[in-house]
């Protein structure tokens, strides 16, 4: 294919499709020696400048095995799909945050930070450069960036967004309230314990402070409060935060650490939309919410 030689019918067709402007996807499988041998790396190089998108191998088993079905998946929505965020770098955080009290125990919360990959995977599917901050270890097809602590994941965002490169952020991580100087050795159990809890930096004002161009989408999470309560608290948190979009929701009734949720997208233009169901499907709607605020 890099070398234009049309010898089998497969060829002959790539060649047509890649003369033609069309779209291209190459997904290679083959043992790894085979893969990492200079000629293979260069022809998929030029493959790459001739825009066809490669879409690499899981190396296992000494072998360069073919990417999984929901990876070629992902990457024919993010090729043929509308494209809207083409163009777009998106930082997102998710995700709860922990706090070290000794080698052992943590300060943390129920967030599962499901919502936070669902929207990376959304965007990315969208077309935008994604990277995306948390405390967990996924095989994902974008960049991570793993932040522990609320000041780690603070150092994380100040540095990416330092590059340059971003035009927009989500900031869907659930950030611990406080933190605490945590003990060298484990604590031992049986007695009372007082944590002396002072309260962490606001990731999303010093991201603001720093970048007041930049479009940004916050949450708000309320207990047991009507919709209109709910919808004044996040307006509040907007004029606060400088937000362009703010997703509240309502988590006693349940959307913390579950498949589910129900939230309330409301905009700087005084909209609110409501969203439901599956957190892949709310995703979604705040995705086309960004969209709407970086095109529009």
């Amino acid at each position: 294919m890099a070398c234009g030689i049309d010898d089998t019918a497969v060829t002959t067709f790539a060649t047509t499709a890649i003369g033609s402007k069309k779209k291209v996807m190459v997904v290679p499988a083959m043992h790894e020696a085979m893969y990492c041998h200079p000629a293979v790396v260069e022809n998929l190089r030029r493959l790459e400048q001739m825009g066809v998108v490669v879409v690499g191998p899981r190396l296992e088993e000494s072998k360069a095995k073919i990417a999984e079905n929901s990876h070629i998946v992902l990457e024919v929505e993010r090729l043929l799909g509308p494209g809207d965020l083409r163009g777009i770098s998106v930082l997102i955080t998710s995700g709860s945050t922990a706090e070290r009290i000794d080698p052992i125990r943590i300060l943390t919360n129920r967030a599962s930070g499901r919502t936070g990959v669902e929207l990376a995977f959304q965007a990315y599917r969208m077309g935008a450069d994604v990277a995306l901050v948390h405390r967990f270890h996924l095989d994902l097809p974008f960049q991570q960036i793993y932040a522990e602590s609320a000041s780690d994941m603070l150092e994380a965002v100040v540095k990416e967004l330092s590059c340059g490169r971003y035009q927009a952020m989500i900031a869907a991580a659930a950030v611990g309230d406080y933190t605490l100087d945590p003990e060298e050795q484990k604590i031992k159990s049986g007695d009372e314990l007082v944590l002396h809890l002072r309260p962490t930096v606001k990731i999303v004002r010093a991201v603001r402070e720093a970048h007041p161009l930049l479009r940004m989408i916050t949450f708000k999470a309320e207990t047991f409060v009507s919709d209109q309560e709910l919808v004044s608290s996040a307006r509040e948190s907007m004029q606060r935060s400088g937000s362009d979009i703010v997703v509240a929701n309502d988590v006693g009734s349940g959307g913390m650490g579950t498949e589910e949720n129900r939230v309330l997208i409301i905009g700087k233009d005084g909209r609110v939309m409501e969203a439901r169901g599956h957190k892949s499907l709310i995703a979604r709607a705040i995705i086309d919410a960004l969209v709407e605020a970086v095109r529009g």
